[in-house]
């Protein structure tokens, strides 16, 4: 099999749940590569449906999207964007951007040492996962087809734009997702040790 290197480049999401401080990768490419320490603002993501979108534009609508699957507990704090060497696991820091959004008062508590998981096909054919730590979605170890989603809103809302046109976000086979097969939720292990060893 075939190993898929991240990249070409990795905008990753800072997040803070109740203390503890999380991070999700996201493979992405840009336009035209700026010098480190540029503006995030002087970035644009190339998108599935072959346009670009100014990459701090991109950030806060996602951060928006992301918000909705929190409690009030979670801060969304910054973004790292990064330049990964082909056909390598290393990275080159190209800029940060402070985030700053809180996730909304929603009526459940979030869960402690939960992860939430989507699954995508890609063009390609490969997978693509997306994994969200200590949401308030239940920890009932369950396995569902995105078409049954619940609580709907939040998490279509979330699928929708990835397998949309205007996504940014890339699988590890370098192709966008254009289907959603499963969301899974569970107890992630290391959070658990994180959280009561």
């Amino acid at each position: 099999m075939a190993l898929n290197f991240p990249g070409p480049y990795i905008l990753e999401i800072e997040y803070s749940v109740d203390g503890l401080t999380h991070r999700q990768a996201l493979n992405c490419d840009v336009d035209s590569d700026q010098p480190p320490g540029s503006a995030l603002s002087t970035f644009d993501f190339k998108t599935r449906g072959g346009s670009t979108v100014q990459a701090d534009t991109a950030v806060e609508a996602y951060a928006a999207l992301m918000k909705e699957l929190y409690t009030d507990d979670c801060t969304i704090d910054v973004a790292h964007l990064w330049y990964v060497t082909p056909e390598s696991f290393d990275r080159t820091w190209r800029t940060s951007y402070a985030i700053g959004e809180t996730g909304t008062d929603a009526v459940n508590t979030y869960n402690k040492a939960a992860e939430f998981m989507f699954t995508f096909r890609t063009v390609e054919g490969g997978h693509m996962r997306l994994v969200y730590e200590e949401t308030y979605t239940g920890n009932d170890f369950s396995k569902n087809s995105v078409g049954v989603l619940t609580p709907s809103g939040a998490y279509d809302n979330v699928v929708q734009f990835v397998i949309s046109t205007d996504n940014w976000i890339l699988a590890r086979d370098t192709s966008y997702p254009i289907a959603g097969l499963y969301f899974l939720r569970g107890q992630n292990e290391v959070l658990f040790r994180k959280r009561w060893r």
